[in-house]
């Protein structure tokens, strides 16, 4: 696990994965924090931690039971949605990232306003590799990242 968040690190994310059985539905989240550099510039390495730990605790109350989390980055996070189609999933990621923006964090030099850029897409187990539904997601991201930030991309 991630000593900070308390979450799945990559490795064990990886292998809970490879554990899933075949031909299952299962979509494919990531998230990366916006800003996080600027975080702790402006605020501290303490509170970029604890940026991070909101995010964790933002994931775990908002995903659904059956959906897993992990830290797989510095600022990156993994959510793996089994029985998720992409409509779903892109629903699941909203939600999320509606959280995180309407829970800044307290600080005494003012509030830590949090948003994130999240890419989805749908796992196609019948026809591709587990590493192409990763990437995918991760250039949904990315792309979430250079049209604004603060949104979700499906793919």
């Amino acid at each position: 696990h991630d000593p900070l968040t308390g979450l799945l690190n990559r490795q064990r994310l990886r292998k809970w994965l490879d554990t899933q059985p075949p031909h299952t539905a299962i979509s494919l989240a990531l998230i990366d924090l916006d800003h996080f550099k600027a975080v702790n510039d402006r605020f501290g390495h303490h509170a970029g931690d604890e940026a991070l730990r909101r995010i964790a605790a933002t994931c775990k109350q908002h995903l659904r039971a059956d959906d897993v989390v992990g830290r797989v980055g510095g600022e990156e996070f993994a959510v793996v949605m089994p029985g998720a189609n992409s409509a779903l999933a892109h629903h699941v990621a909203e939600r999320l990232r509606v959280a995180v923006t309407e829970a800044p964090i307290d600080h005494p030099d003012g509030p830590i306003n949090l948003s994130v850029s999240i890419g989805v897409t749908e796992y196609r187990v019948w026809h591709e590799a587990m590493l192409d539904a990763l990437q995918r997601a991760d250039e949904a991201m990315y792309l979430a990242k250079t049209t604004g930030r603060n949104c979700v991309v499906p793919v």
